[in-house]
């Protein structure tokens, strides 16, 4: 399991106990496309207030952008695209790159 999945459960676990969910690779029952398996997690017991702050994430409050990962990247760093959510000085006209040490 990475870390990221690790991190994503610890959080959705601070709104309630949760639940393995898992999903195999078979073929759709109906309409007979191949399905991607997955394992991620549920609530054990949903409610309207859990639901509204795990789909407030697609909310009006967060940024939309029509093109794909991808081009965001690239369009963030040629300075094409401005995102509220990135500071303004991003980027910057020089770049730095260095080795971080072991997480």
């Amino acid at each position: 399991m990475t870390s990221r999945f690790q991190r994503a459960g610890r959080t959705l676990s601070l709104l309630g106990p949760l639940r393995w969910l898992g999903l195999s690779g078979d073929r759709h029952p109906l309409h007979g496309h191949q399905q991607v398996s997955f394992l991620g997690w549920r609530f054990e017991e949903p409610d309207a207030e859990k639901l509204r702050v795990v789909e407030e994430a697609r909310g009006a409050r967060w940024e939309h952008f029509s093109v794909s990962c991808t081009r965001f990247l690239a369009a963030v760093l040629s300075g094409e695209l401005r995102s509220d959510a990135l500071s303004s000085s991003f980027p910057l006209s020089v770049h730095e790159f260095r080795r971080l040490g072991p997480a």
